[in-house]
């Protein structure tokens, strides 16, 4: 595809796996953010506090639910592998024509004991305004 740095996302993915981090951005062949804490908080902080750096980054995470991917839409991200991503998520990405790989679709993503919808995809579920769904995840995180 043109405009993207294949390179990029082959490094996030291998750096993701050897390293055991739960997010990594690269772009331009250098690792721009590294992360292991869960849940949404990585990708939100990087899109909300280092946009400038992640913009045309490639993302390589965990999970991707509805929600992150409506967030790496908005922080310009350009290709992403996730090792479980919602159906949903891949949507997005495909309506604004991200180049998504990963290791396991599933129809939407469970919270943290597995007993119901994670809260944050909840709330993506019905939400197509990225920064009102900002503004719900900033009351969700405490942020």
């Amino acid at each position: 595809m043109i405009g993207i740095k294949t390179e990029d996302i082959k490094m996030a993915k291998g750096y993701l796996i050897e390293n055991r981090v739960s997010l990594v951005i690269v772009k331009d062949g250098q690792v721009i953010i590294e992360e292991v804490d869960r849940g949404i908080k990585p990708l939100f902080k990087a899109v909300l506090e280092k946009a400038e750096f992640i913009d045309g980054g490639a993302l390589a995470d965990k999970v991707i639910g509805k929600a992150a991917a409506m967030l790496a839409v908005k922080g310009n991200i350009k290709n992403i592998y996730a090792k479980m991503i919602s159906e949903s998520a891949i949507q997005v990405l495909n309506d604004n024509g991200i180049p998504v790989e990963y290791e396991l679709k599933v129809p939407y993503i469970l919270n943290r004991d597995k007993t119901d919808s994670c809260p944050v995809e909840k709330m993506a579920k019905y939400e197509d305004d990225t920064e009102m769904l900002i503004e719900k995840i900033k009351v969700f995180l405490g942020y």
